[in-house]
């Protein structure tokens, strides 16, 4: 079924010349649809998963009642059951900002032409001498140069004095040179805009000092989509950073923070536990006696009394503080989603100290500004920085929540001549294993369980027994912390025989148990026929921070799914026959304001129900298929690859009278063999529409052999040339069998009797049948 909840608006807007593309040579216009099912689609559809606002969890598939990672969505869109995704981290665009830096980098370069930032010809015929000119030229203005010419009359030294302002790579510039000379020209080599882009969430330097890094941009403007080298430092030749707030906190303590900051803002009315419409540390103390401290009613009645709620609140006695209270889920109380059984006062308490936030990131504006910094001392960035060919001239949509096209870059890292995504975490997830054992540990295990062996945990995701030369064989598939268990290791009387990252971003998922609206799983081999060969995605449970990740979170255990990055979820929305459902127009679309309409929706304005509209959109796309690529194809051999049964006339006709003499055989506007519909003048002499049938086969180059006893021409050639009728399989073409004229039988003999000739006319196709001359006798009534 197609995901009617997420379909892109225009999903074949990128085909613009159909016309050209579908030849209608019967006249007429090519109807819209058909004109975007020409050249298909490239598109591809994008669910963004922003990591504070949406959220995973370990839970058990409905479907597989097995225990599975469910991602859920603050959205009304998601995939639907059997899409195919890639799910690749990013990190979601927050902040951005460009200026002009210049291309000044470059002193004088005697008798070279090559530098940082510039490269020139040296010209000839100059006054020598030094000058100070300006330059001319390119998308910018008010550069400057000194440039000397020596006794030659060639430019010998550039050096850039003034920058100027507005220039792109790849600008040719000139100067006014004393002398009359010519040929000299300057061309910007450098990219001399710099841009900032300030992420969703802060991320770990302290492995990237000296690596080879660049950033690929994406959803922004087509002057910024990209992929950028980020240029090290000159003289250190180390990458540097702009430094954050807080650059001493390290990226999980940050990540924290940031996510905790958010599910109080948006969820501010939870929290306001006396209801006078503000988060107060007065709702922070009642969080925390009713929590950790108290749950008897008699206290927070005695509690109030002694401690008025503010004026206004809803809630204004100790009852109805309490009812309140015990009617929130445990999770409100997990602030920072690291934990389901503990209450982060310190968090809210910060909240509310601070006036509203825990986390400020930086503004673009403020860091393209500041001096950029190594890692000495940085614990976390959540911001890169690098050099654009040209002036970006972008700026972030209004609504950075819109779930079609969010902007977002990946931070690329180049190790042993690998590119490698630093956002990519999932090693961390967990390693899915298998391990044989023998019959009795294989009754005594439980699927769900948990076990530990040599300090590694696994839970028991599943198990199943096979037989193998008549002997059977018992499996147990378990979900390991970390890289897991070696391989051929025996752990617990298991013998690791299979080991795979439970999670990989090179890896296509299936959808698999989707609500179709917030929420699904995904499993591998989507594409398998096999069902048993999809494995529900399992993240292990647990994971436990490491001292390189967190302060004060060093060496707890956290929930496995607090890691999950930004993630892109992209399925191939490419355009073929066989998922042409995807073209079902959308329910509703979001525009951002939760207005729901379908007015501006990729439509085919389905009024006969969706079967009725899918089948007329199928039949014209195999019409349109059959007119360009068989019916009307002029520019190069046609090849079928299934049986063709005839179930009418094969004709041999001459319309234009080409062949009334014996030697007009020997041309090559022969006649050919049509396969028309009573429609056509080939068949029907009254007909007006000559176009009903398709184009002519002559040929002289099929290998047949004649076999007189059962009165049989036959041919087994693969041999190809354009505009030949080519049997890849036998054929027979059975002349003895045919229908009867006036009682007579007619047969390769009957058709040369001449005396026959009065009840209709005989034709001939000419052939080669090695190397001598053979024709196929044809009979049109």
């Amino acid at each position: 079924m197609a995901n009617q909840g997420f379909v892109q608006t225009l999903n074949l807007a990128e085909v613009t010349n159909g016309t050209q593309l579908i030849q209608n040579l019967a006249g007429g216009n090519i109807d819209e649809d058909l004109r975007l099912f020409a050249g298909l689609s490239t598109r591809k559809s994008s669910l963004f998963w922003n990591r504070f606002r949406n959220n995973s969890q370990n839970i058990k598939s409905q479907k597989l009642l097995r225990e599975g990672t469910q991602f859920q969505w603050n959205t009304d869109f998601t995939y639907t059951d059997d899409d195919y995704v890639y799910a690749i981290p990013i990190n979601l665009i927050r902040d951005i900002d460009s200026i002009y830096i210049g291309f000044d980098r470059d002193g004088t370069l005697l008798e070279n032409s090559s530098g940082i930032d510039i490269v020139y010809d040296r010209g000839e015929d100059y006054l020598p001498g030094t000058y100070n000119l300006s330059l001319t030229g390119g998308s910018g203005s008010d550069a400057k140069a000194e440039i000397i010419v020596d006794a030659n009359g060639n430019v010998s030294s550039v050096r850039i004095t003034d920058n100027g302002d507005g220039y792109f790579n790849g600008d040719i510039l000139q100067a006014n040179i004393p002398g009359g000379g010519t040929g000299f020209a300057l061309r910007i080599v450098c990219f001399p805009w710099k841009v900032v882009l300030v992420g969703n969430y802060a991320f770990d330097i302290s492995t990237l000092d000296t690596a080879s890094l660049s950033v690929a941009v994406s959803n922004t403007s087509d002057s910024l989509n990209g992929t950028y080298n980020i240029e090290k430092n000159l003289n250190t030749g180390v990458n540097t950073w702009g430094l954050p707030n807080s650059a001493a906190t390290k990226a999980f303590d940050v990540n924290r923070k940031i996510y905790a900051q958010e599910k109080i803002l948006k969820n501010i009315e939870l929290y306001d536990i006396t209801g006078d419409g503000q988060l107060t540390q007065y709702d922070v103390e009642l969080m925390n006696e009713f929590y950790n401290n108290n749950r008897d009613l008699n206290w927070f009645v005695n509690y109030v009394n002694a401690n008025p709620t503010p004026a206004g609140s809803s809630r204004n006695n100790g009852t109805r503080v309490y009812n309140y209270l015990t009617g929130l889920e445990t999770s409100v109380f997990d602030v920072d989603g690291t934990g389901e059984f503990s209450f982060d006062y310190n968090l809210l308490t910060e909240y509310v100290t601070n006036g509203g936030y825990l986390y400020q990131r930086p503004s673009a504006a403020a860091l393209i500004a500041a001096t950029e910094v190594n890692s000495n001392g940085v614990a976390h960035v959540i911001s890169v920085s690098f050099r654009a060919p040209q002036n970006p001239g972008y700026t972030l949509p209004q609504n950075l929540d819109d779930e079609y096209k969010r902007p977002y870059f990946i931070l690329f890292k180049t190790i042993s001549n690998q590119v490698i995504n630093h956002f990519d975490n999932f090693s961390k997830y967990g390693t899915l294993q298998v391990g044989e054992t023998n019959e009795t540990t294989y009754l005594s295990i439980s699927i769900g369980s948990t076990n530990v062996a040599n300090g590694v945990e696994y839970n028991i995701i599943d198990k199943y027994t096979s037989f193998i030369d008549n002997v059977q064989h018992y499996y147990i598939k378990i979900v390991a912390q970390g890289l897991g268990f070696a391989l051929n290791s025996t752990q617990n009387n298991l013998l690791i025989i299979k080991s795979t990252p439970v999670f990989s971003s090179t890896t296509e998922y299936g959808v698999f148990d989707s609500n179709g609206v917030d929420s699904y799983f995904l499993v591998d081999n989507p594409r398998s026929n096999d069902e048993t060969d999809k494995e529900l995605i399992t993240f292990f449970t647990k994971y436990e921070v490491t001292t390189n990740e967190s302060l004060s979170y060093a060496n707890i255990i956290v929930p496995t799914t607090v890691l999950v990055p930004d993630l892109l979820f992209e399925r191939n929305d490419g355009l073929e026959l066989f998922n042409i459902e995807n073209l079902e127009p959308p329910i509703i679309t979001d525009n951002g304001l939760n207005d729901f309409t379908n007015t501006g929706g990729f439509s085919y304005d389905v009024r006969d129900g969706y079967s009725t509209e899918l089948n007329r959109i199928t039949n014209n796309v195999d019409q349109s298929s059959f007119l360009r690529t068989t019916k009307y194809r002029i520019d190069r051999n046609l090849y079928y690859q299934k049986e063709i049964n005839i179930n009418g006339l094969l004709t041999s006709f001459d319309p234009d009278g080409l062949n009334a003499v014996q030697t007009d055989l020997e041309l090559d506007n022969s006649p050919g063999i049509y396969i028309s519909s009573a429609l056509s003048q080939t068949t029907n002499p009254l007909a007006a529409d000559f176009a009903q049938k398709t184009r002519s086969f002559s040929s002289y180059f099929n290998p047949w052999k004649a076999f007189p006893e059962s009165q049989e021409l036959r041919t087994e050639s693969f041999n190809v040339t354009i505009n030949d009728l080519v049997w890849t399989t036998e054929i027979k073409l059975d002349v003895n069998n045919g229908f009867k004229s006036s009682g007579l039988s007619e047969s390769l003999n009957d058709n040369f009797n001449s005396s026959l000739l009065s009840q209709g006319k005989s034709f001939k196709l000419k052939t080669l049948i090695n190397g001598e001359e053979f024709y196929i006798i044809m009979r049109k009534p």
